[in-house]
């Protein structure tokens, strides 16, 4: 049976935000915190190719269709769809009618980073952040750090959405860091990707 994706943190799904949270607010660097964004994006991303195709039979080629005019009807494609709506919902923003593939990809991936910042600022205020002002800035040179891996994942999906997504590198000193911490990035489950 599937799991859903959803962009809550807390959805049990996801653990790997979860895990993203706790480096923001443990004041992890703005690169590193990035790299690890981008991994997430990624495995949600992935996940969600399945589930689209697999689950709602709704390849990934023709929500982009729907998204930017080019065909397809959203009202069909929620009616057909049981996993991952709420990113469903986020393709059909309106303001992504008339973009192409690309940018409508990059949107929904910018939009899914908001909605995860937005969750973590309600804990990292007053904990690692002084207000919320001083979080916003910190996401914002988040994000931009994350831009190009943004682009890239964007470039994947939007150029072959029928093939799989492939995961970012992680550098040398991140995967120290994992194994210093316990986590064996080779015992990882394929269902958290």
């Amino acid at each position: 049976m599937a799991e859903n994706e959803m962009p809550d943190m807390g959805h049990a799904r996801n653990g790997r935000w979860q895990e993203w949270r706790d480096s923001i607010i443990g004041q992890g660097s703005v690169s590193e915190i990035a790299n690890e964004g981008v991994r997430c994006l990624a495995r949600t991303f992935k996940n969600l190719q399945q589930l689209f195709e697999n689950e709602n039979g709704v390849p990934l080629r023709e929500v982009l269709n729907a998204a930017t005019g080019d065909g397809g009807n959203f009202d069909d494609i929620m009616r057909r769809s049981r996993y991952g709506r709420d990113y469903l919902q986020m393709f059909a923003c309106p303001l992504n009618h008339g973009l192409d593939d690309r940018t409508v990809v990059e949107n929904v991936l910018s939009f899914t980073v908001d909605r995860f910042l937005d969750q973590i600022r309600e804990d990292a205020v007053g904990v690692t952040f002084d207000d919320a002002k001083t979080f916003r800035e910190f996401g914002l040179k988040v994000k931009d750090r994350m831009i190009d891996g943004i682009q890239n994942l964007s470039a994947q999906l939007a150029d072959a959405p029928d093939r799989s997504l492939r995961m970012p590198g992680q550098s040398q000193a991140e995967k120290e860091q994992l194994f210093r911490n316990g986590v064996d990035d080779s015992s990882r489950s394929t269902s958290d990707e």
